[in-house]
This record gives structure tokens, C-alpha cells and sequence, in this order.
């Protein structure tokens, strides 16, 4: 099973190698994923959350759903797994950037910060707009990852799925402790 999942990660990276690069989208990508790095993005999104009344709840969801997050990816599963990133193991893959500190592909933890955050303002923000450009901007940083040869897809589907219960876990704390102050779950 796993060199069928293999044989399909490699198989969609080197499509993607060789049918979607240009030099714009390599400067978009790059552009999208740097602002990914070690969560300073999406950290200081929640901050800016945290100092607004109206969206404090939503950088209360986002700060907690990136710490189960990072913990899950970080701490947990990249050790447990130690799976190289694609650019080491496929000779046919071109990365698009330099060698990463962290050796280890799975789960993407860029993947994860973008998918906690975005989750995180679909359920506590609940404004459409904001709830699409949040999943709109989820989606590219995980293609981003692919784009560029750091991750596999299976890295990225993994990073979304732990980025997206780590919001509904942060969500679901969140409402349990305000109803217990509060005796309901105050909206905004």
C-alpha cells in the first residue's frame, strides 16, 4: 500500500514538474510558502485577530488550533514517520528552493498552520468572505508545497486533515469554556 501511495505522490509531482512551472508561478509560490515559514504568517495573523474585539474569539480558535497543531506535526509525527522530503528520494525532481533545515516531509506543517488558521475563521469568524479567502489561501500554500518539490500530495492532505481537526478541536474547547462561564456560547 505504501509504494502504491509512493508510486502516486511522485507520479503527481513530476506532473506538476513538468506541466505547471513558469517563472511567474515559481515567484508566486515561492512568495505564498515563505509567508508559511516556521508560522510567522499565520502567527501574525491571529495576532492581529487577538487585538480586535469583534475578532478576538477567532485569534483565541486560530493561536490554539496552531498549537495542537505544531505539537501533532512537530513533535509527534515527523519524528515518528522521518519520511525524506521528495527532492532527496526522486532524482527526476527539480526542487524550486534550497535545502530545508528540517529533513522530514511528513506531515506539511506549512499545510497544517494555513488549513488550522483557515478552519479556524470558517467556524469562529463566520464571515463568507473571509471564510473563502481563508480556504482559498489554505489550498495554494498546500499547492505551494507541492509546486516547489517540498512535500509529497500525501504530506499536504495529511497537514490539511491535522490543520482542520486541530481547528474544530480548538473550537469545540473554546465554545465548552465560554458556556460554562457564560452559560451559552456568545456569536462574535
Amino acid at each position: 500500500m505504501f509504494e502504491l501511495i509512493q508510486g502516486l505522490d511522485a507520479d503527481v509531482l513530476i506532473w506538476i514538474q513538468e506541466n505547471l512551472r513558469s517563472d511567474f508561478l515559481t515567484v508566486v509560490m515561492k512568495g505564498i510558502s515563505t509567508f508559511g515559514s516556521y508560522g510567522i504568517g499565520m502567527i501574525a495573523v491571529t495576532a492581529v485577530f487577538l487585538i480586535f474585539k469583534r475578532t478576538r474569539r477567532t485569534g483565541m480558535v486560530s493561536g490554539l488550533s496552531l498549537i495542537f497543531g505544531a505539537v501533532i506535526v512537530n513533535l509527534i509525527l515527523k519524528p515518528l514517520v522521518l519520511r525524506p522530503r521528495p527532492y532527496v528520494t526522486l532524482d527526476d525532481l527539480e526542487p524550486l528552493m534550497k535545502e530545508l533545515k528540517d529533513p522530514h516531509s511528513f506531515p506539511s506543517g506549512h499545510t497544517q498552520a494555513a488549513f488550522a488558521l483557515a478552519v479556524s475563521v470558517c467556524l469562529a469568524l463566520k464571515n463568507k468572505l473571509a471564510s473563502v479567502l481563508a480556504l482559498a489561501f489554505a489550498v495554494c500554500m498546500g499547492f505551494s508545497r507541492l509546486y516547489l518539490g517540498a512535500h509529497y500530495p500525501s504530506d499536504v492532505i495529511a497537514g490539511a486533515l491535522i490543520g482542520t481537526a486541530s481547528a474544530f478541536a480548538a473550537y469545540g474547547i473554546l465554545r465548552r469554556l465560554e458556556k460554562k462561564r457564560y452559560g451559552s456560547f456568545r456569536s462574535q
